[in-house]
């Protein structure tokens, strides 16, 4: 299937109606198909495997100039231990974080300073990835004055089952959390909050997300 511009541009007019920002998720889709997106003004991808980001990320800077459609690579898959330090310094934004011992490698390796998320998820959520609301606060007091981190915000991704009255009050409490925590200082942004995807951006965003991930509203379906 060949990449529609004007269908991409419409998920993204709309959800910057919605006052939010598109990270179009990328995995799986070759790199003319990433050129022709932001050859088109799309800005920011997603990426969720470290070797084939890398691969992308290489093979976009060496055939763009400095100022030729500029764009802004996230990591928004697992990270695992072992794939971190090839991850240094690669990703604008690492949107899944939510061990310790992962974000103090960040913190030691990082010649720049990493913008990181850290990740959420429901306290009915049988997956393993994310820090339960409740723990978050511990989590986020350790993180905040690590020198080489930039504490961005929070990532959330929701149980796959939840009904839309479910998701709107799962993306509100996760709204009212990043309020509560006010994170935000001198080395610290504290803007950005990363949820919903395809199925349920428009309700992510009227509940409070600034950045939406999606991949199969934008380039269609992967094959």
């Amino acid at each position: 299937m060949s990449f529609d511009k004007f269908k991409a541009l419409e998920i993204k007019n709309k959800v910057e109606k919605l006052g939010g920002h598109l990270v179009a998720v990328s995995k799986k889709f070759k790199i003319e198909v990433i050129k022709q997106a932001a050859a088109a003004g799309i800005e920011d991808f997603g990426e969720n495997y470290v070797e084939e980001a890398l691969e992308k990320i290489a093979s976009y800077s060496s055939s763009h100039t400095k100022n030729e459609n500029p764009v802004r690579w996230h990591f928004i898959g697992n990270v695992q231990s072992n794939n971190i330090n090839k991850m240094i310094d690669k990703f604008d934004v690492v949107h899944s974080l939510f061990k310790l011992k992962h974000i103090k490698k960040f913190n030691e390796n990082s010649s720049t300073r990493q913008k990181i998320l850290i990740q959420v998820r429901h306290e009915d959520d049988s997956r393993e990835n994310g820090v339960f609301l409740n723990d978050l606060e511990s989590l986020i007091l350790k993180v905040k004055p690590l020198p080489m981190i930039n504490l961005k915000g929070l990532m959330f991704m929701p149980p796959e089952e939840f009904t839309k009255e479910e998701l709107s009050q799962s993306f509100k409490r996760i709204k009212e959390t990043f309020d509560s925590l006010s994170c935000k200082d001198e080395k610290n942004d504290w803007d950005m909050i990363s949820m919903g995807m395809s199925a349920d951006f428009e309700i992510a965003l009227e509940m409070g997300a600034t950045h939406v991930r999606i991949g199969t509203a934008v380039f269609g379906a992967r094959t």
